[in-house]
């Protein structure tokens, strides 16, 4: 995949926010939205917003459903699957195959200029082409690296630094694997704006240790780790 010539997000730790802001929006915000927005209007996508019906459903937990019925028909057929943890495949569909006009940008982390390891990975952002919500993109982190779909030190970081540069509450970032309805076998993230608020978001919590605590009188069990300070990136995402 030829990324040189793409637009480059650069950041640095100065522009990470702990707590949102809403109404405003960073410089993230902005590049994200201007790009999607144009990619929209080109025409790059499988289809548009318009037909998509999200209901929040009652109740404690106020699920929301969505009928997206273009994407079920339209989206590319999912990859087979027999293991949450599978080799890459060169050969099938993965993100170095997507087109130059679905980069939306890379991103260039200023303060870890100095990590090897980082400055051989290129991240970027790239449109989903059957979108799920506005701004709907995906962050491939060392998209030339070839990493199946399983979370990587580096990849966390990146999308819990993603995270803190938008002073956007509705911005969402999520991860699932094989086995979980990941489609492509090439590590990546799901990006994008959803305004309606969810229940996880404020569920209550008991703190295990330190940053640590568990989900209480949630229908599944799980892990949250809060974020106080931006200086806790690393602890975080270990």
């Amino acid at each position: 995949m030829e990324t040189k010539f793409c637009t480059v997000h650069s950041y640095s730790s100065d522009q990470f926010a702990v707590h949102t802001h809403l109404g405003k929006k960073s410089q993230f915000d902005l590049d994200l939205e201007l790009h999607w927005q144009d990619c929209m209007r080109k025409g790059f996508f499988r289809y548009g917003l318009d037909d998509i019906q999200t209901k929040c459903l009652t109740g404690r937990y106020g699920f929301i459903t969505q009928l997206n019925i273009k994407r079920a028909v339209e989206r590319r057929k999912p990859q087979f699957v027999s293991d949450v943890i599978m080799p890459f495949d060169a050969e099938i569909f993965n993100f170095t195959k997507v087109k130059k006009k679905e980069i939306l940008f890379q991103l260039n982390p200023l303060d870890r200029k100095n990590d090897q390891t980082l400055n051989n990975e290129k991240s970027v952002l790239i449109i989903n082409v059957s979108p799920l919500e506005y701004c709907h993109s995906l962050l491939v982190p060392g998209i030339e690296n070839c990493y199946p779909q399983v979370l990587t030190l580096n990849g966390l970081r990146l999308a819990i630094e993603m995270m803190m540069i938008s002073y956007n509450p509705s911005l969402k970032i999520g991860f699932n694997s094989l086995g979980a309805y990941a489609s492509v076998n090439h590590l990546h993230f799901h990006v994008y704006y959803l305004p309606k608020r969810l229940f996880i978001q404020h569920a209550p919590v008991v703190c295990l240790m330190r940053e640590c605590y568990v989900l209480k009188c949630f229908p599944s069990e799980g892990f949250v780790f809060q974020l106080l300070e931006k200086e806790n990136i690393e602890i975080v995402a270990r």
